[in-house]
């Protein structure tokens, strides 16, 4: 049984509402998201959401932030799994964070696949709130069908996608300065990603130069009825760090 997954997304403008912040819509959607992966990993079998209580929207994320959606099953009963949700907001540039918005998700079990399940929640909840480590990020997600290629499994494309963005996540919270991608050195594909599979991405900074960095990104696939677990993709990503020029620039000292 798992804890405590993590959930992230970048605000960007195809998710922003009319006053350029986080569209509500998505920042629910994201969450719903996260207790969904939590409640999987906690118990292995087939899960629908039941209701959302108390939703709480508490600070606009604006567009260029980091949402990061933190689910933890919290009460079990029969068939049911409630699980918390807190959604913070990160200013990539400076660090600085903020809770925009929390809720509890009512998640119900197929009865047809458990019976009568036993809920137990794990020993150690890992309620505390964490402080991210610079230079490095594991997020989950699930591939959904509107990411299936022509063979019926995640989009090469989209996977991609995704592995890039954790990079510049990483890299962001690595030298709290504007970056680009300037190049992947490598991306190996050694297994196909069906749809429905859970999957962890993990971005560690590997190396620091004068405005460049190496990331190096491992993209995790999980069944979600076994737990079977396999690394499927991948990459190094060469990022480097601008100035208000948009031309390269030299990292200053980490974040703390």
């Amino acid at each position: 049984m798992s804890g405590a997954i993590h959930l992230a997304d970048l605000v960007l403008p195809g998710i922003t509402n009319h006053h350029g912040t986080l569209f509500g819509g998505a920042g629910f959607s994201l969450m719903n998201r996260a207790a969904f992966i939590a409640a999987s990993r906690h118990r292995r079998v087939t899960f629908r959401t039941q209701s959302c209580e108390r939703l709480e929207f508490h600070a606009p994320a604006d567009a260029g932030r980091l949402i990061e959606a933190r689910a933890t099953p919290a009460v079990a009963g029969q068939h049911l799994l409630r699980v918390e949700v807190e959604m913070m907001a990160e200013n990539l540039t400076t660090g600085e964070r903020a809770i925009a918005a929390r809720g509890g998700f009512i998640l119900r079990a197929d009865p047809q696949g458990e019976g009568r399940a036993d809920f137990r929640m794990p020993e150690t909840q890992g309620r505390g709130r964490s402080t991210p480590e610079p230079g490095s990020l594991s997020f989950w997600d699930i591939v959904l069908a509107s990411q299936a290629g022509a063979t019926g499994s995640l989009f090469g494309g989209d996977a991609i996608a995704a592995m890039t963005k954790a990079a510049f996540i990483a890299a962001s919270r690595h030298c709290r300065m504007p970056v680009v991608v300037a190049s992947s050195k490598q991306l190996d594909f050694s297994r196909p990603v069906p749809v429905g599979s859970l999957v962890e991405i993990v971005a560690k900074v590997e190396k620091t130069g004068n405005s460049s960095m190496t990331v190096n990104v491992a993209f995790w696939c999980e069944t979600i009825e076994t737990g079977e677990r396999f690394r499927a993709t991948q990459g190094e990503f060469i990022m480097v760090a601008i100035g208000p020029d948009h031309r390269p620039a030299r990292i200053g000292r980490p974040a703390a």
